[in-house]
């Protein structure tokens, strides 16, 4: 009778529609692409450093170059604007 029972539950676990089936977790990003994935993350991370170091080399370049607060303020609308415009331009 063992026997009987255990062939009934496997012809019903066969027979289960797939919506009761148990799922297998979505992963964050397809296998295959995995790599490029991360080296998409890490160039965003590489621009935003960048822009973010445009503040800081803006200072120290001033002192350098003996700039004005005005020269200096024109040098960081130009990086800023240019990095805006990349940002927004149209493909």
């Amino acid at each position: 009778m063992a026997e009987g029972s255990v062939g009934q539950t496997q012809a019903q676990s066969q027979a289960q529609p797939l919506d009761e089936r148990p799922r297998k977790k979505a992963g964050l990003v397809h296998p295959g692409l995995t790599v490029p994935f991360i080296l998409l993350i890490l160039c965003f991370a590489a621009w935003g450093a960048a822009a973010n170091l445009t503040d800081v080399l803006v200072g120290v370049f001033r002192q350098i170059f003996t700039m004005s607060n005005f020269q200096s303020a024109l040098v960081q609308f130009a990086t800023t604007e240019r990095i805006s415009r990349s940002r927004s331009r149209p493909p």
